[in-house]
């Protein structure tokens, strides 16, 4: 039988954001031939030898950053046999490029705490159950973590739970190796820092009003009755400065802030679960709902921002504050219920579906911490931050 080469796939992946292709593999079968030359040119070529397996088949996986590939673009292909160069096949073949699954360079931390101390520090060794939750756009594959403990841990999931010891710091490290063919590796860090409660410096002094020092301490006659023996009796002249959260300005612009925060955070909740109900039923027309409506109220919460941060309720940023900081909270004994039931059969998510429930909370987490940015700036505190 005479030697044959012929080529049937050429397929390429690609790392989002980039439009380029990251790697091509081609394909083929090859009869009375034992190794291809392979070559591929865009605006530069490369070429790599690929051994035919006893099935006739043979494949190989270019690197195309320095090629100037692009994806829907053309691309040469053409193989020939290394001991006969007369046997060979080639031409141009169109280059469609599937997203590579990868993870953002940052990891979502939760502390599992409660009572959740404010400020977050501890004394004495203390363990923790720590949540870390990898983002972006993950899928199969194994996720390898190093929690800088000494320990480690691999997972078919972009998330886990692993218990600290605190005070401390760790640096914490998780590779992604997707199982998708041509996909390179990506990393995210995480970094949790608790210090010792006598590390953390104290609390400000109190800004006192300019006439504070001219005020005359001593006990003042009431009805000719000498009052405040031992301690002091107030000018009436002088005003205390409001404290955090003291919301006794009802006024109209206060309370349409209150408004507003609370229909962005409402509308952003409504909008991410159905994004999550829409990838998880391929009902598109919900998904695409939910993203409208969660678009919607970032807008509004940084219109919130900018025009609101500063006067609204402390009492409803708190409130705002802890319900997303419970569903947070929440969110990973749910995930592992589901998991559990997975496993038992009582219903089957693909991999999609979990990556949009973990996004899910990963963006209220994130809505939080913005929150959060607001309320420090406002002077207003929260029940324990992380």
């Amino acid at each position: 039988m005479a030697c044959s080469i012929q080529i049937l796939t050429v397929t390429a992946t690609r790392v989002p954001p980039s439009t380029k292709p990251n790697t091509v593999t081609v394909g083929g079968t090859a009869q009375e031939c034992g190794q291809v030359s392979v070559t591929i040119s865009c605006t530069q070529s490369d070429t790599k030898v690929a051994t035919v397996g006893p099935n006739g088949s043979w494949a190989v996986t270019f690197n195309t950053g320095a090629l100037g590939c692009t994806c829907s673009g053309d691309i040469s292909v053409k193989a020939v046999c290394v001991d006969d160069s007369n046997c060979g096949d080639e031409g141009s073949f169109p280059l469609n490029c599937t997203s590579c699954p990868a993870v953002d360079k940052t990891l979502n931390v939760i502390i599992q705490l409660d009572p959740f101390p404010s400020p977050l520090c501890f004394d004495n060794p203390t363990n923790a159950m720590v949540t870390l939750t990898a983002m972006g756009t993950p899928g199969t594959g194994n996720y390898l973590w190093d929690f800088n403990d000494g320990t480690s841990d691999t997972t078919s999931i972009p998330t886990v739970s692993h218990q600290f010891e605190f005070p401390g710091t760790y640096n914490i490290k998780l590779t992604y190796k997707p199982a998708q063919a041509g996909c390179p590796n990506t990393t995210a860090y995480g970094q949790l820092y608790v210090p010792r409660c006598s590390e953390v410096d104290p609390p400000p002094p109190i800004d006192l009003p300019p006439d504070h020092t001219d005020v005359d301490h001593s006990p003042k006659p009431i009805g000719g009755v000498i009052t405040g023996v031992g301690g002091r009796q107030p000018e009436t002249d002088v005003k205390p400065r409001p404290k955090p959260g003291d919301d006794t300005d009802s006024g109209g612009g206060k309370l349409a802030c209150d408004a507003l925060l609370v229909i962005a955070v409402g509308l952003f909740l409504a909008g991410g679960l159905a994004i999550a109900i829409g990838v998880c039923t391929k009902v598109v027309w919900v998904g695409i709902g939910g993203a409208v409506a969660a678009a919607l109220a970032v807008a509004l919460f940084f219109v919130w921002v900018a025009i609101c941060g500063k006067i609204s309720s402390c009492d409803v940023m708190q409130k705002m504050h802890r319900l997303m900081r419970l569903i947070v909270l929440f969110g990973f004994p749910l995930a592992m219920i589901g998991a559990g039931a997975q496993a038992a059969g009582a219903f089957k998510l693909d991999v999609l579906c979990w990556t949009a429930i973990a996004g899910y909370y990963g963006s209220i987490a994130w809505l939080k911490d913005r929150l959060e940015d607001v309320m420090k700036e406002a002077g207003c505190p929260t029940q324990g931050m992380f």
